[in-house]
């Protein structure tokens, strides 16, 4: 996943289309805005504009523009944030895939997702707890309004993406219940104390449109709102809604502070969904090469 604003658009679309070579074509990047704390003023960024999701929405226009330029093409000049810049030329080398690698849209606001669909973007979705079903919906909804060829659609949900944060996996429900409390004290006990010692990561200007911004709402667990705890039965069987949803790949978070004392824990859930749930699903048809849509 990358935090596009705090790239320059030339040298990003170089190095993914090198990574695109590289890989004949099998590479996915997750594009977003990134992180709202501390990285904005640290890189000299307008946090404001940061926040708004306004120079993520830019620099993807520009990337756009950068893959779509020809040999003859007028002089492209842009300016986004920080960087600037004008091409009398394509980018070398030019991209393995056409038009241009898959990208996944990370998308927390309707504005966002609703561009993906548009686009024939994949998305990923729920990060920070957002409320997945609603999140779902409406890209299903904004897919079939774009009026994409159904492979288009399929190839879509095909590479949806869930940030499955806050996963606890044990024998029984009581005992991954009673695991995911002491996980998750631990965990803001160590954020409380980084809060204390270093004072809130944010300011006013880093306000999003929600009452709260991001990193506010990471420092009070609100990556932890919908967590999964349970057996590996129950476990499987949230994974199987997901797929009905159209979610076909999962960025597992397992609770427990790696380097804490919880530590066993995360390992311990983490052994036990390899073991125990992933081969329920080793008949699923595997992923085919990405077919890449047009861009609208």
């Amino acid at each position: 996943m990358l935090s596009i604003p705090f790239y320059h658009p030339v040298r990003l679309v170089e190095s993914i289309n090198l990574l695109d070579h590289l890989t004949k074509g099998r590479v996915l990047i997750g594009v977003g805005s990134g992180w709202q704390g501390t990285e904005p003023n640290g890189l000299g960024i307008d946090a404001g504009a940061h926040a708004s999701g306004r120079l993520a929405e830019e620099t993807l226009d520009i990337m756009e523009r950068l893959w779509a330029f020809k040999y003859g093409d007028p002089e492209l000049s842009f300016s986004v944030g920080n960087f600037s810049g004008r091409i009398k030329r394509r980018v070398t080398p030019a991209p393995y895939s056409k038009p241009y690698p898959t990208l996944i849209r990370v998308a927390t606001r309707e504005a966002g997702i609703v561009r993906a669909a548009q686009k024939g973007w994949p998305v990923f979705v729920g990060v920070l707890g957002a409320d997945l079903g609603t999140q779902m919906q409406i890209y299903r909804r904004a897919l079939d309004a774009a009026g994409h060829p159904q492979h288009v659609k399929d190839n879509c949900l095909r590479w949806c993406s869930y940030d499955w944060v806050g996963v606890t996996v044990a024998e029984t429900e009581e005992k991954a219940l009673e695991r995911e409390k002491l996980a998750r004290a631990e965990t803001m006990a160590i954020r409380t104390s980084y809060v204390k010692r270093h004072g809130p990561t944010d300011g006013p200007a880093m306000k999003s449109a929600s009452a709260q911004s991001r990193p506010e709402e990471y420092a009070k667990g609100g990556d932890m709102k919908m967590t999964i705890s349970g057996t590996p039965d129950m476990v499987a069987a949230k994974v199987r809604q997901l797929e009905e949803m159209g979610i076909h790949h999962l960025h597992l978070r397992f609770m427990g502070e790696i380097d804490g004392e919880t530590s066993a824990i995360c390992k311990e859930s983490a052994e036990l969904f390899a073991r125990e749930v992933m081969p329920r699903f080793k008949d699923t048809q595997a992923s085919p090469q990405p077919e890449l849509a047009a861009a609208k």
